[in-house]
This record gives structure tokens, C-alpha cells and sequence, in this order.
């Protein structure tokens, strides 16, 4: 399955969104791999219990998502930046 880590709660558990699905995990967040935050992209499989498992980073999907977050801010910060509202 593919998730998003949305947060680290108390550096305790880190809560996985799973956008396809609509469902949300909650796992040790000392069984997330070395270098795997908030904000990242993962792979993981359910156990025959449903039980969140062998959890890898998804590099491809992380690096398609910053540069399109990139391309969005370069294209915010390009646009023109006068104010709409004229001063007296």
C-alpha cells in the first residue's frame, strides 16, 4: 500500500494516511525506517492481523511530489505582486 506519513504524535506514534482507501494507521513511530518523517512517502503491507508491516520509503513518489509542490511555489512566487488594492 502506498501512505503518507501525516504526523508524529509525541515522538511516540506516527499516524499513516492512506488517500486511496480513506483509512488512516497509527504505529510505533520507532518502527519507521531511518529517514522516514512527517511529510514523507511510504510503502508498507498489512500483516494477516492488519497490522502495519514492512514499511519502506517510496523515493520515486516523494521526489514527484517535491517537484510538483516546487513547480507550484515557483509559479506563486512568479506571479505579479502588486496589490489589487490602490493606496490613498
Amino acid at each position: 500500500m502506498l501512505g503518507y506519513i501525516d504526523r508524529i504524535e509525541d515522538n511516540k506514534h506516527a499516524v499513516i494516511i492512506v488517500e486511496t482507501e480513506s483509512k488512516q494507521f497509527v504505529v510505533d513511530a520507532d518502527t519507521l525506517p531511518t529517514g522516514v518523517t512527517e511529510g514523507k512517502w511510504i510503502d508498507f503491507k498489512l500483516n494477516q492481523y492488519g497490522e502495519v508491516s514492512e514499511i519502506t520509503l517510496n523515493k520515486s513518489k516523494q521526489n514527484k511530489m517535491t517537484t510538483e509542490v516546487n513547480n507550484v511555489m515557483n509559479q506563486l512566487r512568479s506571479k505579479k505582486k502588486e496589490s489589487k488594492f490602490k493606496r490613498k
